[in-house]
């Protein structure tokens, strides 16, 4: 949990501190993560006045955040004030702490504070300028996720009407920042939203059911199975395998789906394609026939090994470098065909020795 609330008489902290723990009991249980560095830092009006004036802050601004410091600084006396204190402590906090951006952004902040003092002109630092490019460039995915989360957490806390209140009052930019997240949300689920906006990822099949729900709409009911399956880490695209005759491959930032028909599966299976036996054998269930997935996997295991499928293997090795080399410029999809390069002809040299694996792991023999 993060650090304690300061300045605050007793019954005041008191309240603000069941504010505090009942958002961050949810996104706990919820999403799995909680502000761990962030403070929280209050003010009354003359400090706040005097806070803002010391920091160089327009008049108006009830709360900033500080990645140097992890610290958010909220006006306490503003009507607005539970929000600000989402905004800031919530939003900007888990963004700062959590995200790739974030992280970045602090140790540019950190990196300027170190050399400050051997500068006369702070614009004649390269870092600053790079903190200062990579800040314009991410200010709509933080300002748009810190307003999205107040709204969130504004309407888990009985405040949401207060945020709509506001909203009304917003510049229009940080309003589109917010709707571009709010409408992510509404069309692909809360889960999604985070993980989209590089959070970690921790889920269930009962999450990424949903999400498939949302992703396809009406062709989700085409789906015979869906499986959960690859190194799930939090920090790992999620993989999914799919068996359907109208779903496509569908690669987001965040999520890898592979999608096949039943015909094509049949015919992969009977070249003992590790692409569809992985996950078949590895893999859990999300949706679908649990006895056709036991079909499949006994059919894969019954297959013989046959020159045809040793050929295929090489064949699809090949094809796999040809990818890599065509996305040389992009790291994540090179390696991840050179990955498939290898695989392949391992598969195929242990099917050469008449040794049949159905798992990547078992490529490693």
């Amino acid at each position: 949990r993060a650090a304690g609330i300061t300045r605050l008489p007793d019954h005041k902290k008191m309240n603000i501190k069941l504010l505090k723990n009942k958002a961050e009991d949810h996104l706990l249980e919820k999403f799995g993560i909680v502000p761990e560095k962030s403070k929280i830092l209050l003010y009354k009006t003359p400090e706040w006045d005097a806070f803002c004036s010391k920091s160089g802050f327009p008049e108006g601004v009830l709360g900033m955040y500080s990645c140097l410091s992890y610290s958010a600084h909220i006006h306490e006396d503003s009507r607005f004030f539970p929000l600000n204190f989402f905004h800031e402590y919530f939003g900007h906090g888990l963004w700062t702490e959590y995200t790739d951006y974030g992280q970045e952004k602090t140790r540019l902040e950190e990196k300027v504070s170190r050399e400050r003092p051997g500068l006369k002109n702070l614009e004649n630092s390269k870092t600053y300028w790079e903190l200062k490019l990579l800040h314009e460039a991410t200010m709509p995915q933080n300002e748009g996720f810190a307003t999205w989360m107040e709204h969130y957490l504004s309407a888990l806390t009985g405040y949401e009407k207060l945020f709509l209140k506001l909203i009304d009052k917003m510049p229009k930019d940080r309003k589109d920042f917010y709707q571009n997240y709010k409408d992510y949300e509404q069309s692909y689920g809360e889960h999604a939203l985070l993980y989209s906006a590089g959070f970690p990822k921790h889920y269930n099949t009962a999450i990424i059911e949903d999400i498939l729900k949302k992703l396809f709409k009406e062709d989700f009911k085409s789906i015979e199975l869906a499986l959960l399956y690859g190194s799930k880490k939090p920090r790992s695209d999620i993989d999914v395998f799919i068996v359907s005759d109208k779903i496509q491959d569908t690669f987001l930032n965040w999520i890898d789906i592979k999608s096949v028909d039943p015909k094509t599966l049949t015919d992969m299976i009977s070249h003992l394609d590790i692409s569809v036996t992985e996950p078949l054998f590895t893999g859990e269930l999300i949706c679908g026939n649990k006895s056709y997935l036991g079909q499949l996997k006994e059919t894969a295991l019954k297959m013989p090994i046959t020159e045809k499928a040793v050929t295929y293997n090489i064949h699809q090795a090949e094809h796999a470098r040809k990818v890599a080399i065509t996305n040389d410029g992009d790291l994540s999809k090179y390696q991840t065909a050179m990955g498939w390069n290898r695989s392949y002809f391992a598969n195929a040299r242990l099917l050469i020795n008449g040794k049949k694996t159905l798992t990547r792991k078992g490529l490693e023999q």
